[in-house]
């Protein structure tokens, strides 16, 4: 009997001990979360590593069309990681927030979702800055995990995307290239849809991109592996981050602003500023020009169905009425992602050609 009492304090200095362990880890983590400066992340759902993580933001007006776009990615069964930026504003009611966290938990997509606070008057403000304030804490995160863990990379995708095929089959041939950033094109060029604000604070010339496509932010695709694209990815999302208001939403860009917008159309006009989608356009179509031997930049042409992009675009939330949703059925066409053909944007000796690209699957 004296045996058996004489054990217990060396029970209490084990249990002691482990306390003296666990803890500094307990404060580590928690010191990590405020680090990012965003609250509420989810880092346990995280079971297996995938080359890719899918990144995306809206807040309650756009939650609908979220789940329309989550439920594409079970349809396709994609495994990696989705990190989602639940945008509130400071004082807004969370009802929302808790009942998609809650009903979305339940399916068998990974989840990072991260409650994302912004003043009160941003998203109505047109800055777009949300986007690369989203990207700049996914880097963070993303850089301090084990190699085993992080996404070799990375696909911003708005509410509207529709997955017709699993996206970590582009970011595989991605990676198999050594590609460095996949987008499509969107309307007009870049002079139209670049406010002179933006120009100046690159010290770029407006003139010098009256023959260049803009690239469309809605979607796109960058290989972290590459180091000069992730410095551009960088640039922008410094622009969004530490100057929103002189970079990427100069005063006077917004269509809320007096004069944000110009009702002129002739070729190399002004017309309306996109935010993040010029800024990024001007960065990585610069990177084009100045590395036109180096860049490995794949533009695909307006609309068309690609090996690098199989989606639909929809900027509604179709048969979706509610969160619960997430569980009915999408139905992929049956021929949809057979093409391997596509028309790429090359930039050569100073020249913008467009080419057909075959690519074996």
């Amino acid at each position: 009997m004296k045996k058996l009492h004489s054990s217990r304090p060396l029970l209490v200095i084990g249990a002691l001990a482990l306390v003296l362990v666990v803890l500094p880890l307990v404060v580590f983590n928690l010191s990590l979360i405020n680090y990012t400066k965003i609250i509420n992340v989810d880092y346990f759902r995280m079971k297996e590593s995938s080359n890719l993580a899918v990144l995306t933001a809206f807040s309650k007006n756009h939650m609908l069309e979220g789940v329309a776009m989550l439920r594409s990615l079970i349809a396709v069964q994609f495994k990696g990681p989705v990190y989602i930026f639940l945008m509130k504003e400071v004082g807004e009611d969370i009802n929302w927030v808790v009942e998609f966290k809650e009903e979305l938990s339940k399916s068998p997509l990974m989840l990072r979702m991260t409650d994302f606070e912004v003043p009160r008057d941003s998203l109505n403000a047109g800055t777009y800055c949300f986007k690369p304030t989203a990207v700049g804490a996914f880097l963070r995160w993303n850089s301090i995990l084990p190699s085993s863990e992080s996404a070799q990379v990375v696909m911003w995708s708005d509410t509207s995307t529709r997955f017709l095929q699993n996206p970590s089959i582009w970011a595989k041939h991605i990676i198999q290239e050594e590609i460095d950033f996949v987008g499509g094109t969107a309307a007009w060029n870049i002079r139209m849809q670049t406010h002179k604000g933006t120009f100046d604070y690159f010290g770029l010339t407006p003139e010098d991109f009256n023959d260049h496509p803009p690239i469309a932010a809605t979607h796109f695709l960058v290989n972290l592996q590459r180091e000069q694209i992730r410095r551009v990815l960088n640039r922008w999302v410094d622009c969004g981050v530490l100057d929103c208001r002189t970079c990427m939403a100069p005063i006077g860009s917004s269509k809320n602003d007096p004069n944000g917008a110009e009702d002129k159309f002739g070729i190399n006009e002004y017309v309306s500023h996109r935010q993040d989608q010029s800024v990024l356009t001007l960065l990585v179509t610069s990177f084009m020009k100045d590395q036109s031997a180096e860049a490995n930049v794949k533009i695909i042409g307006n609309g068309e169905e690609s090996p690098y992009f199989c989606i639909e675009t929809s900027r509604n939330r179709g048969d979706i009425k509610s969160v619960k949703d997430w569980n009915t059925t999408f139905t992929i066409p049956p021929h949809a992602c057979k093409t391997v053909k596509s028309t790429i944007l090359k930039y050569r000796n100073n020249i913008i050609t467009w080419e057909d690209e075959d690519l074996t699957t």
